[in-house]
């Protein structure tokens, strides 16, 4: 989108000049010269309106179609967020199940990679003081930070979960002993990275409201996070239905 902007700038700034070069050329008194230089300038004008118009057109669906790209990014972020959220909680209400070391791993890098995602995106639109410029600005300087936050919570619960062992083998229990939710510090891990997941997860969802109304809500947020909730399967209720499968079998 920059180079776009650059270049419309740039036409018109080259047809304004062989613009007024037509004019003064046509007023003055005709001769060779001027009429020499009047028709170079028309011309030069003539083209240089029409890549222009092109470059205008080429913008607008360039600003739209990159409004799209960041509006979808950010949904994908906002699924990751959900998905570590429910996981988590999953765990907390189940607390006769192992936690998995690696339970927040994927998870993580995925959040990593899409706030980089939406940080390397060029949005860049004719006028600076284009409010959706601003706000995705503000949520890459002030809320990506905060989210990146999250993803160090699986670094958190693997030592918490280590620290669990050793709790284990210094109360005398076989090492194997299950690692459940409610051994501490694990329990203190997920509860607090539990609120650093809600917190960020409530700032991501405004920001998509804000890009769906900016938009004249042609991306349908609401709906479209209503799907997300409904259609999520935990991970749990995925493991017990592959294991009910495979004792089929």
């Amino acid at each position: 989108m920059e180079g776009t902007v650059k270049l419309i700038k740039f036409t018109i700034v080259v047809s304004i000049i062989s613009l007024m070069a037509s004019i003064v050329s046509y007023l003055i008194p005709i001769n060779f010269i001027n009429d020499f230089i009047f028709t170079i300038s028309i011309g030069i004008f003539t083209s240089v309106l029409v890549v222009l118009m092109s470059e205008i057109q080429k913008y607008i669906t360039g600003k739209k179609s990159v409004e799209g790209y960041i509006f979808y990014q950010t949904v994908y972020l906002y699924m990751e967020l959900f998905l570590m959220e429910q996981n988590i909680i999953e765990y907390q209400k189940n607390t006769r199940v192992s936690i998995p070391a690696n339970l927040l791993d994927q998870r993580s890098e995925n959040i990593r990679c899409q706030v980089n995602v939406l940080k390397s995106v060029d949005y860049t639109p004719f006028i600076k003081k284009n409010m959706f410029k601003k706000m995705h600005q503000r949520f890459c300087m002030k809320i990506g930070p905060d989210i990146i936050k999250v993803t160090v919570g699986n670094l958190m619960l693997n030592n918490a979960i280590l620290d669990a062992k050793i709790v284990n083998l210094q109360n005398g229990f076989n090492e194997n002993k299950m690692i459940t939710s409610i051994d501490e510090p694990v329990k203190t891990v997920l509860f607090n990275q539990l609120n650093k997941v809600s917190n960020a997860l409530g700032k991501v969802d405004e920001y998509l409201n804000y890009i769906d109304g900016y938009s004249n809500y042609r991306y349908s947020w609401e709906r479209e996070k209503k799907n997300i909730h409904s259609n999520y399967v935990g991970t749990l209720e995925k493991d017990y239905y592959k294991e009910g499968y495979l004792r089929g079998l």
